[in-house]
């Protein structure tokens, strides 16, 4: 980090922010200490007479274990239908894109990807001690140990289709495999040691699940009050470690408000009343602080924003909505509609940001609203929506407020996509590797790999390969124009980020229920290199000519026409993290000092 960036910094923060962030070093130093020394004597784990005095609960555990029997905690959550309806896992497991079957589950420590355990000294250290360091591998399929692998695995989504299941349909070798599971993941991850304990995201919704496991398998007569005993020591541990470890930033994340949802679960299910009210604040002050005020996520990324969203409507079924200001309230609802917009006809999630494939434990699935073309305006975001029940398009605006993290935005400013029905036509890249592949992180939250229009040298030179969750940018509204009548919607974007460089980008999208038509304009006071590209899903197929050419997707064909000479060339495209597919993008590349584009793109059957 440049002096420039450490004064500006220290401008942001302020003396109270100063002040701030010393205390919690100074906490957390202090706590690195009285840690460690109990893990390597031995006695950092819980016992049942610890948990019992800590709680003021009865000291027989099995008085303690009925009054949990007794309580039905996921009653008001699996209510909710936005939630994802899961399938028993029968043989296989599906993580980050890997396949896992029932005799793997149980490998804490390996990445799935490059079938090797993770380096030995990640298993023994303290937690505090180890560090993920993005390689130096500049080969784009080449890949180091992917930390990801292990910690999707240790979050333990993957037993609760079939705890679910269990819960309608109980049958004693479910049960049998959860205990076993359980068992071996506490065995081969002592509290505070290793990988797993790397990340207090990681231990939060491990925590939740743990507890949605309990409640599915409590009443199980085959499941001994011993390993019940072990097991709500094992919870009170990851309470114990979120205290411990909060995520703290001037800037917070999604990271920090899954520590605090972590945090509100375990309060709620081990009754410690005071704790959970602390909880109750801390998750209404994230989610003010965090969600905008048009309901985005202020991190710039559709799929953090979908895993806020799971983590607020877990919030509002788990506390039944009781005493959440007013405020935060408009914000998780208005969050809702910002993530049904941002889903089209086929239940799909457009991908704008970085996506890491994140749950809490279901996910969520969005809903279809109008039969009517409609144009939805996400200021604080910087995204238009053009939706109704068969057309779904996006616009990416400019926009940047400087208390917004940077981690998980890309390059993308005027970058669209595109859907008709169930058929994802133009597409954003998404995110297919963060640390295990520098030049991959790189690729995919680059220009280059997005449907827009832009100066390479200029993107190019924004990219780091040290700092893989930054990008360089300042603040600034968007700039759009609206038309709307009753058949048509026509909207102009400004690219303003390049005005310092002399250069002005503008592009207009106008819709129609039968044509999709795109319109760019560019100038400078000196010849520029530019780049102008769309992604096309890896299931199109596309056929060129000079200036058109004809989409092919299932049994649905588009023709597209330009007024300038288009090429067919190779990209990639991440549905999820940890899967990369090849596809295809129409480029244009020129050097000039004026242009001006358009497209007509036409659904033919």
């Amino acid at each position: 980090m440049n002096l420039g960036r450490i004064a500006k910094r220290v401008r942001d923060l302020g003396l109270k922010g100063l002040a701030h962030r010393a205390s919690d070093r100074t906490n957390k130093f202090v706590s690195y200490k009285i840690w460690k020394r109990k893990v390597e004597r031995g006695t950092a784990a819980t016992t049942w007479k610890k948990v019992s005095k800590k709680i003021n609960v009865p000291r027989q555990f099995k008085i303690f274990l009925a009054e949990l029997r007794g309580r039905d905690f996921l009653c008001h959550i699996l209510k909710h239908t936005f939630f994802k309806e899961l399938s028993p896992t029968n043989q296989m497991a599906k993580i980050l894109g890997a396949r896992v079957d029932h005799e793997s589950s149980c490998r804490w420590h390996y990445d799935f990807r490059i079938k090797k355990n993770i380096p030995e000294n990640f298993r023994r250290k303290f937690h505090r001690d180890l560090q993920v360091k993005p390689g130096s591998n500049e080969v784009f399929d080449t890949h180091n140990f992917e930390i990801k692998f292990p910690w999707e695995l240790s979050r333990l989504q993957h037993l609760i289709p079939e705890a679910l299941e269990y819960r309608k349909n109980p049958k004693c070798e479910i049960a049998r495999g959860f205990t076993k599971t359980i068992e071996s993941w506490i065995a081969k991850n002592p509290f505070m040691t290793g990988t797993n304990w790397m990340c207090t995201m990681e231990v939060a919704i491990r925590a939740v699940n743990l507890i949605w496991l309990f409640e599915c398998f409590k009443n199980s007569h085959v499941i001994s009050k011993e390993f019940w005993c072990s097991f709500i020591c094992l919870l009170y541990d990851h309470l114990v470690f979120i205290e411990s470890n909060w995520e703290n930033s001037d800037r917070p994340n999604n990271h920090l408000l899954a520590d605090s949802i972590g945090y509100w679960y375990l309060c709620n299910f081990l009754q410690h009343k005071k704790k959970t009210h602390k909880a109750f604040k801390q998750i209404c002050r994230h989610f003010d602080q965090q969600l905008q005020n048009d309901g985005s996520s202020y991190e710039s990324s559709t799929a953090y924003h979908r895993l806020i969203t799971e983590f607020a409507i877990h919030f509002l079924a788990t506390c039944e909505e009781k005493n959440i200001p007013e405020k935060v309230k408009r914000k998780i609802t208005r969050a809702i509609e910002f993530f049904n917009s941002c889903t089209d006809t086929a239940e799909n999630l457009v991908q704008i940001g970085d996506n890491d494939s994140g749950k809490l434990v279901l996910g969520l699935r969005g809903k279809n609203l109008s039969t009517k073309l409609q144009h939805k305006f996400y200021p604080d975001f910087g995204l238009s929506v053009i939706k109704n029940n068969v057309m779904h398009a996006t616009l990416r605006h400019t926009s940047h407020k400087d208390h917004c993290p940077t981690g998980h935005k890309h390059q993308d400013a005027l970058g669209i996509t595109f859907s008709w029905g169930d058929t994802p036509l133009i597409v954003d890249p998404g995110s297919y590797a963060y640390t295990s592949n520098r030049t991959a992180r790189n690729y995919f939250r680059s220009a280059e790999a997005h449907s827009t229009f832009f100066v390479p040298e200029i993107e190019t030179a924004q990219l780091s390969s040290s700092e893989l969750f930054t990008l360089p940018t300042q603040s600034i509204d968007p700039k759009i124009i609206v038309e709307q009548n009753l058949e048509t919607i026509k909207i102009l974007s400004m690219q303003s980020f390049y005005r310092e460089h002399g250069i002005k980008l503008a592009r207009t999208v106008i819709a129609n229920k039968n044509t999709f038509e795109i319109e760019d304009t560019a100038r400078s006071s000196n010849p520029q290199n530019f780049q102008w590209q769309l992604i096309f899903h890896p299931d199109v197929t596309i056929k060129t000519s000079e200036n058109s050419a004809e989409l092919t997707h299932k049994k649905n064909t588009f023709a597209l026409k330009a007024n300038f000479k288009i090429t067919c060339e190779d990209a990639w495209h991440s549905s999820g993290y940890g899967e990369k597919s090849a596809c295809k993008k129409l480029v244009a590349r020129f050097s000039t000092t004026e242009a001006s584009l358009k497209i007509t793109l036409l659904k033919t059957t």
